[in-house]
């Protein structure tokens, strides 16, 4: 039977690659939908075939197969690029698929039975948990802030040039100026970009501070090509005096002596650049969506070995590199299309003698951060997508590994309840234990405070991750993704702008 689906797999796999080069049209429309029902009409017979784990994730990749198809179909992107980013997400897929069947092939072959399987995973997902705790406190350690003893004298210090792009700001942007201006920095200049604000409340608040010191500087609309936030970070970058640049958000706010702390640190350590990690402020929410996106997100910069993967872990919210550097590693005009900058910046550093970090803030060196839930949940769906490179056979597997680890041990605990397996009652138990210990420490991490209520909803929060990753892939792909007033999709996925009607 398993060789009849790599058969099938085979087909339909091959109709996929013709399919690829068909101009869009009619032809392509049925011919796509027909392929897709064929894909889902194979699938139900593998899961008809054999209720379990395997059947199950080699449905789960059908399901991506679909939407691969249905994206080629709507055409929106740049025709030769479409091409060939559906045909690569094709060939991934059946890839996986075929791996999958071979695993449950082996496993025949070998007389791995129901309990054997069941044995399999359950200790699978406990290594999981544990490298995922490991790596997460290694990672934690090692962004620690620097204490040291040396303070340096206002003549030793460099210049800096803190640069905040604005856009249809608020009372966010008047808070963050008024704790920059009261920085006890001496070499300190401050540009505020309006980046073509659609209401006139953002150059008014940047003019009440021109008496502090402020200086503001007219954005101009960026090309189709750019990213709205980097075309702004270049502005700011050009007109920058200071020898470091301090790139950060609306959402930042510092204590008196947070930059004279920033740049000791970044001296004491050697380094180009460094992203630092401040203290969220707790949203005026329930605890449960205080918990639900910024901590996850955290999570996913400590819990895996970025280092290894050449992507280290970056905030967005407070970075700081050496100007000379900047412009070295090809300014902004070399991720003029990308969501996170700072991830391409970080690994440029870390190539060249190691020169970067990722360090938390604390009372100490007083960065902190105020971002609500619905700011929360809009930098999810703008960032979630991208941080795979857009990706689609990449969201299937990081979506499909994260019900693995974290949901998963609830099913495990469920079966070895009712089957009176006690080994597998206890490791999914011991599992669900150690990735909630992992997610309690990135919320106390995140906030500089314990959350009990974290120990209790990991899995949940887990799966809520996945909802948000998928969401972020299907409005990237199918739909827009608006961020400060614009259609972050056409520059990012390189979706072909509609031209307004006649």
């Amino acid at each position: 039977m398993i060789t009849l689906f790599i058969l099938i797999l085979i087909a339909t796999s091959a109709a996929e690659l013709v399919l690829g080069y068909l101009n869009k049209g009619r032809l392509l429309k049925f011919s796509g939908i027909g392929l897709s029902a064929i894909i889902v009409g194979f699938s139900s017979a593998v899961l008809l075939e054999a209720i379990s784990a395997w059947p199950i994730i080699f449905a789960f990749f059908s399901i991506f197969r679909v939407i691969n198809i249905f994206r080629l179909i709507d055409g929106r992107k740049q025709k030769e690029y479409l091409r060939s980013v559906y045909l690569r997400t094709s060939q991934f897929l059946v890839i996986y698929q075929l791996i999958v069947l071979l695993f449950a092939l082996l496993a025949k072959w070998l007389g791995v039975g129901y309990l054997g399987k069941w044995y399999l995973l359950a200790a699978l997902e406990l290594i999981s948990a544990a490298v995922i705790l490991i790596s997460f406190n290694r990672s934690a350690k090692k962004s620690r802030p620097l204490t040291t003893g040396d303070h340096l004298t206002d003549s030793d210090l460099p210049s800096i040039t803190v640069a905040i792009p604005a856009r249809n700001e608020t009372i966010d942007l008047d808070e963050c100026l008024s704790s920059l201006i009261g920085s006890d920095y001496p070499k300190m200049e401050i540009l505020v970009l309006d980046d073509c604000s659609q209401e006139k409340k953002t150059p008014e608040i940047i003019r009440q501070f021109a008496h502090d010191g402020v200086r503001f500087v007219a954005g101009t609309a960026p090309p189709d090509s750019w990213f709205a936030k980097n075309f702004a970070y270049e502005q700011l970058a050009e007109e920058a005096n200071g020898k470091y640049i301090l790139f950060c958000g609306v959402d930042a706010r510092f204590s008196e002596d947070s930059l004279r702390k920033m740049i000791e640190v970044m001296i004491a350590k050697k380094k180009t650049m460094i992203s630092f990690i401040p203290v969220n402020y707790l949203p005026k929410t329930s605890q449960l969506k205080a918990i639900s996106l910024q901590p996850w997100r955290y999570f996913w910069e400590f819990g895996l070995p970025r280092r290894r993967l050449n992507r280290p872990p970056v905030l967005s919210t407070c970075w700081l590199i050496e100007k000379s550097k900047l412009i070295g590693y090809g300014s902004f005009k070399a991720v003029s299309r990308n969501v996170l900058p700072e991830r391409y910046f970080a690994s440029q550093a870390i190539k060249r003698s190691d020169g970067y970090s990722f360090v938390q803030s604390d009372d100490l060196l007083g960065l902190y951060c105020q971002k609500n839930y619905s700011e929360q949940y809009a930098t999810a769906i703008r960032t979630h997508y991208p941080s795979l490179k857009q990706r689609m056979e990449l969201a299937s597997l990081l979506a499909l590994a994260e019900a693995l680890i974290f949901f998963f041990p609830l099913v495990i605990v469920y079966i070895g309840f009712v089957h009176s397996f006690i080994f597998l009652f206890s490791a999914g138990l011991v599992s669900l234990v150690i990735n909630s210990i992992t997610f309690y420490q990135v919320v106390r991490l995140t906030y500089q405070k314990p959350i009990a209520l974290s120990l209790l909803v990991t899995p949940f929060m887990a799966a809520l991750d996945i909802f948000m990753l998928l969401n972020s892939m299907w409005q990237y792909e199918f739909n827009e993704v608006i961020w400060k007033g614009r259609n972050v999709c056409v520059p990012v996925m390189r979706v072909e702008p509609k031209l307004p009607e006649a």
